[in-house]
């Protein structure tokens, strides 16, 4: 009997540091992933949002992809423009990979575009045009599924990035988006969820954001407020005493014994039936 074989597409966020900073070099390629996972080149502005987690995977035998959209200092299409891209790129995994079980892992503003293609008409289609579903699990991690919520703090992120350009750093920070997002997305059928999200900032703006939303918006990991990330109202969900920037291990602002609990508890459910 075939060994039954597992892959995880991993889906970046926002590239916020890229937009504010206006910083070229978060665009530069990490040779040595490169060489070491077999892939293209991946953007370090990549693999900082996942820290150490596709190497966890990788060593518990899930093969690791990584899927991109168009996100950073020079345009950042409607989040629906970029589900396109998204789209694309899974068929061609799956094409390539037929006999492997799928599950995509979604980070902020990526699961948003990772639900426009998997929770849409066109998906459904997809599949039926391949006869088989392409994912089977999607895990999203530190995605504002209802909102941002502190609207003092997202029009001020507002002023650094330009409408015309970043469109869909405006449909984030945007509260009537969520409304009408949520009212044309709803759960694929075909597909187990898994929400995580945070409870504890610890970088020094996460504390000021906490500081000053936790009474009207609740508890939040210094970015996205707990009851957005895991407020859909279907899937599997784990709420995590970690900052929205520490939920894979970061050296600043983690904590390894939490962010250790988390990729595992992520690697058990890709592998399960």
């Amino acid at each position: 009997m075939k060994k039954k074989s597992y892959g995880a597409i991993l889906v970046h966020g926002l590239k916020s540091a890229s937009i504010l900073r206006r910083d070229q070099r978060l665009g530069v390629a990490d040779k040595s992933f490169e060489y070491k996972y077999g892939t293209h080149f991946v953007p370090q502005a990549i693999l900082n949002d996942f820290e150490s987690l596709p190497g966890f995977l990788s060593r518990n035998h899930v093969e690791v992809f990584f899927s991109s959209y168009p996100c950073g200092t020079l345009s950042c299409p409607t989040i629906e423009s970029c589900s396109n891209s998204i789209r694309e790129q899974i068929i061609s995994i799956h094409s390539q990979h037929q006999d492997m079980q799928l599950c995509v892992v979604a980070y902020c503003l990526g699961g948003l575009v990772v639900r426009a293609y998997l929770e849409s008409e066109l998906y459904s289609i997809d599949c039926s045009r391949f006869r088989t579903d392409f994912i089977d699990k999607l895990i999203l991690v530190g995605t504002p599924n209802l909102g941002l919520g502190a609207d003092f703090f997202v029009n001020f992120l507002k002023l650094f990035g330009r409408r015309d350009t970043h469109q869909a750093f405006w449909e984030l920070t945007d509260r009537n988006f969520y409304q009408e997002f949520n009212q044309k997305y709803h759960q694929s059928r075909s597909i187990n969820y898994l929400l995580i999200g945070g409870t504890k900032p610890q970088s020094p703006v996460g504390k000021v954001f906490n500081w000053l939303v936790n009474r009207r918006y609740g508890m939040n990991d210094g970015a996205v407020a707990l009851k957005s990330a895991i407020g859909l109202e279907y899937g599997r969900k784990i709420t995590t005493p970690l900052s929205h920037s520490a939920v894979f291990g970061n050296f600043y602002f983690g904590d390894s014994k939490c962010s250790t609990r988390i990729i595992s508890e992520i690697t058990k459910f890709i592998k399960q039936p």
